[in-house]
């Protein structure tokens, strides 16, 4: 009875030994299948989010490409409107007929994949010298775009929407954009005024070339070490 007693308790014991054995193995198994899971979600994330850096980095170039050309014209009238021979009539004539006053709007980032992975709570499929390195990149990439077009675009429209009111040039939206009343109000134009409506709108625009030039060199700049660190081939 004994002996049977113990081959029971022996058996059970294997049991339990097989049974924790076999747990063990499909926990393995299932971290496994995680792990391969979220190697996968990393790759594809990165593969977008590379794509993401690099239409930002495309789009980039060309935006600097239309500020380089602005400010070489703006440049070549300051030149004129400065030089000793210039008179009111010059400024007027360049106010009304060759200063393009429109600026190309700023469209923002592609940062659709940064804010998917923030909203599914993703990040820990990534290193955290990653995480810690695109974060701070997006961040710093939202506030550029908040400053150029939240400061500097909208005090440059500001200045333009005052000296157009002020001053009506012959558009299709403005009301007195010719016509007997629109002479009227530029044979009548107080000089100090205009002068200084005009100087206001013309610094405000190259303000906002300079600052937009300025962030967008940064962050060409920034998307560069970040594909080089964590997007090369090697990676």
């Amino acid at each position: 009875m004994e002996n049977n007693t113990g081959k029971y308790f022996k058996y059970a014991i294997g049991e339990i030994i097989l049974v924790v054995i076999g747990i063990l193995i499909a926990v393995n198994v299932n971290n496994w299948n995680n792990d391969i899971i979220a190697n996968k979600q990393a790759i594809l994330y990165k593969k977008q989010l590379k794509k993401d850096l690099q239409l930002d980095s495309t789009y980039i170039n060309s935006y600097l490409g239309y500020i380089n050309e602005s400010e070489k014209k703006w440049q070549s009238l300051k030149k004129r409107i400065t030089d000793s021979q210039a008179t009111l009539d010059t400024i007027i004539k360049i106010d009304k007929e060759e200063f393009n006053y429109f600026v190309r709007i700023f469209n923002g980032f592609n940062n659709n994949t940064f804010n998917t992975i923030g909203t599914s709570g993703k990040w820990d499929v990534f290193t955290d010298e990653f995480v810690y390195d695109i974060t701070s990149f997006y961040n710093f990439q939202e506030k550029s775009y908040n400053l150029i077009n939240q400061e500097i675009q909208s005090n440059f429209l500001n200045n333009l929407y005052s000296h157009g009111k002020a001053y009506p040039h012959e558009q299709p939206f403005a009301m007195l954009g010719k016509g007997p009343a629109n002479a009227f109000l530029w044979e009548n134009l107080d000089k100090q005024s205009y002068l200084v409506s005009f100087n206001g709108v013309t610094t405000t625009q190259a303000t906002y070339f300079r600052l937009t030039k300025q962030q967008l060199l940064i962050l060409k700049r920034r998307i560069h070490q970040i594909l080089d660190t964590h997007f090369s081939e090697n990676k």
